[in-house]
């Protein structure tokens, strides 16, 4: 999901957001591959979680992980910044 109005500010069409998103998605799995790790969705059912950020500034990452954490079945999450 885009916000439009940011795409349109920073001068952007359609086919630059898809080729960003492409290269984006393209680093993230090269990093998975990388890096393993456990799914972490294994042990968030039924427990808090306390999600710790360094900064900020968009509060994209921050929703994102509030998102995992609750789809996967937290029974409380805090937020730290």
């Amino acid at each position: 999901m885009t916000d439009r109005e940011v795409v349109e500010a920073l001068g952007l069409r359609p086919d630059d957001v898809e080729r960003i998103k492409a290269r984006v998605g393209a680093e993230i799995r090269r990093q998975m591959a990388a890096y393993p790790v456990r799914p972490l969705a294994r042990y968030l059912p039924g427990v808090p979680v306390l999600l710790v950020d360094d900064g900020l500034a968009t509060g994209l990452t921050v929703e994102a992980a509030l998102e995992y954490a609750r789809r996967h079945g937290a029974t409380e999450v805090t937020v730290a910044a």
